[in-house]
């Protein structure tokens, strides 16, 4: 088994935090040049590196961690104020993108409206968190609106996934399974702050 893919995108992580730590004035993210050099050692340039087994593997392992760090940077309580109004601007634009999606389904460009809206509803964290934290934005309200919005479109998506497009969740009960576990999240998130936010004797928005 050859680890020479491997060394690679190791030295590549360790190369881009040393190269930016070295030149501070390039306007550059982090993300970004690893990006970069991910499409320049690739099989699309240069074919130096191959995903073999191990950096899927690697891969799968990082989006993890990177995942869950992102759900412990979110405040809800700095959420509190602009929630309201950015839930409204994000209603606006799945309306939007749903009247787009129909249009093309009726133009015959696209055979899977549905797939379409899912994957533009979903939001890369592993893109937005290290941006955020290198610009130092993340216990920012913006930062904080970002990863929270982010977080509840990555969420959408895995969901709607697993409803409508994945094998393993063909049948009924994980189908219901799925639509209860996203229920008791969205409650146990924002109903707790709907009804502190209430006003005196009223029970809530319900």
């Amino acid at each position: 088994m050859s680890y020479d893919n491997l060394v690679i995108v190791l030295a590549v992580s360790a190369g881009v935090p040393f190269l930016l730590a070295v030149m501070p004035r390039v306007p550059l993210p982090g993300p970004v040049l690893e990006i970069v050099a991910g499409i320049v050692l690739g099989p699309a340039v240069l074919n130096v590196v191959q995903p073999d087994a191990i950096v899927q593997a690697l891969s799968i392992i990082g989006l993890s961690f990177l995942l869950f760090l992102a759900g412990l940077e979110i405040d809800f309580q700095q959420l509190r104020g602009p929630w309201h109004g950015s839930s409204v601007w994000v209603w606006r634009h799945t309306c939007a993108g749903r009247d787009r999606r129909l249009g093309l389904h009726i133009a015959g460009l696209v055979e899977s409206p549905l797939l379409i809206g899912t994957a533009l509803v979903a939001t890369s964290l592993g893109l937005l968190v290290p941006i955020l934290k290198d610009a130092d934005a993340v216990d920012r309200p913006v930062g904080q609106l970002t990863i929270g919005g982010g977080s509840a479109g990555e969420i959408s998506a895995v969901v709607l996934l697993s409803l409508f497009f994945s094998e393993h969740a063909s049948g009924p009960a994980s189908r219901l399974l799925l639509l209860l576990g996203l229920a008791c999240l969205v409650r146990s998130s924002w109903w707790p702050r709907c009804v502190q936010d209430a006003p005196c004797g009223c029970p809530g928005p319900w």
